[in-house]
């Protein structure tokens, strides 16, 4: 079992500058011996997070807190070898950029070797598509904020975090024809 959780700090340039709580003991039970103690400290955040989309899905999620300087939590799982972890994470705005990452530990269970590795506990497999300007990600017919998807839809409930693939929303979409036909316009205007 492991400790109720653990915190860490990056700064501006996302590099880590603190690590606390149950760390240790959470790198212990990872397999992660070459986290413990103060070994990620000083050392990009960005180093230690694998997969394209479970980045891209972090560096959305950093640039809307220090953006909006609002906190943001979101379930997720970090399984060890026999278990699965449950967790919740909340990531919060610091002093000079810097930022928070608090894990609350939540539950573990044994893992069923019947479920195959791409469908664990009904993930849908994706990928989803991300609109490249405002960040909503496509589930179903409905565009959903990043915090959505990742509460409502469980983006990050599986061992692996679901591809995602981008593309443009109808409200996004609309706004970029509105601009392309007022440009269109201008141009016409100066040419007469």
């Amino acid at each position: 079992m492991l400790p109720q959780g653990c915190q860490y700090q990056i700064d501006a340039e996302d590099n880590i500058i603190f690590l606390g709580g149950s760390w240790d003991a959470f790198a212990k039970a990872n397999g992660g011996i070459g986290l413990r103690y103060n070994a990620p400290r000083g050392k990009s955040l960005w180093t230690f997070i694998n997969g394209q989309s479970t980045r891209f899905i972090y560096y959305t999620l950093i640039n809307q807190v220090r953006a909006t300087n609002k906190p943001i939590h979101f379930p997720f799982r970090s399984d060890g070898q026999n278990t699965r972890r449950y967790m919740e994470m909340e990531i919060a705005p610091g002093e000079n950029g810097s930022i928070w990452f608090r894990t609350t530990h939540i539950k573990e269970t044994a893992p069923d070797p019947s479920e195959s590795k791409s469908n664990v506990d009904g993930q849908n497999e994706g990928p989803y598509r991300m609109c490249s300007w405002c960040n909503l990600i496509l589930i179903g017919e409905n565009w959903l904020t990043i915090e959505d998807a990742l509460w409502f839809q469980g983006l990050m409930d599986g061992p692996e975090v679901p591809p995602l693939s981008h593309g443009i929303c109808s409200d996004c979409s609309l706004i970029m024809q509105k601009a392309v036909q007022m440009m269109d316009q201008e141009d016409q205007g100066a040419l007469l």
